[in-house]
């Protein structure tokens, strides 16, 4: 049971890294994109 918490414990974490991965990505595309635009 405890096992059990733990690796959904341990998924959400990664989820939550992986969401801020993928978010900070984005951002950093859209500026490229904006950079491109203006530059």
């Amino acid at each position: 049971m405890l096992v059990y918490i733990y690796n959904i414990c341990s998924n959400k974490s990664l989820m939550l890294i992986s969401l801020l991965a993928l978010d900070r990505v984005s951002k950093s595309e859209e500026r490229a994109r904006w950079f491109s635009l203006t530059g």
